[in-house]
């Protein structure tokens, strides 16, 4: 085989619908796509792997509803200034 001809290629799966929300949901990672039949040849032998560093913030995910302050002082909470 020459060095032009490559089974597989990889590539990062990633939405553009919201970039920041949809990152911080998940809906990002990595995609190896293979010529038909290359897996099933007894060719394939896995010699790499993925690895993925982020920092996610799960408050700004599709999952985490916004919560409103509750309790006696709620109404001088400011929502920008809360930590987490």
């Amino acid at each position: 085989l020459d060095d032009t001809y490559q089974p597989c290629k990889s590539f990062l799966y990633t939405s553009a619908h919201d970039p920041t929300l949809d990152h911080n949901t998940g809906l990002v990672g990595p995609l190896l796509i293979c010529r038909k039949g290359y897996l099933d040849s007894g060719e394939y032998k896995p010699k790499a792997f993925f690895l993925l560093l982020s920092i996610f913030d799960e408050n700004l995910s599709l999952y985490a509803p916004p919560t409103p302050p509750s309790g006696p002082d709620a109404s001088s909470i400011i929502a920008a200034n809360m930590k987490f």
